[in-house]
């Protein structure tokens, strides 16, 4: 049976809590997440129904593999797509952005011209 991914329905669905990001010395990678039911109420706040989260893993595609776009609100598939290499620069770029903060450097927020 399909599970809902529509967070506007009123209805339970699959929350991804928590996301892990493995870089193997073999070049692979995957991905570990933590996922619980959720629900959002009249409020607009998300409200977990259970306890302890399922944890699941997945390897990563191809780093120059078109991965579709979803919306995160409804589950529908939305046009466009990224790839996991575009992905990782954008997770990197916030991560260095923080070292660099860290280690008293200037913001590095505004990108080359």
């Amino acid at each position: 049976m399909p599970r809902n991914y529509n967070t506007t329905s009123g209805l339970p669905y699959p929350r991804v809590c928590r996301i892990v990001i493995d870089h193997h010395e073999d070049g692979t990678s995957t991905v570990t997440y933590e996922e619980r039911t959720a629900i959002v109420d009249a409020g607009g706040a998300v409200r977990l129904l259970d306890g302890r989260p399922e944890v699941r893993m997945l390897p990563l595609p191809a780093p120059t593999q078109p991965v579709g776009y979803v919306n995160p609100a409804t589950g529908a598939q939305i046009p466009g797509s990224t790839t996991v290499q575009q992905m990782l620069m954008g997770i990197t770029a916030i991560c260095r952005r923080g070292q660099l903060l860290l280690d008293g450097e200037t913001d590095p927020l505004q990108p080359l011209p």
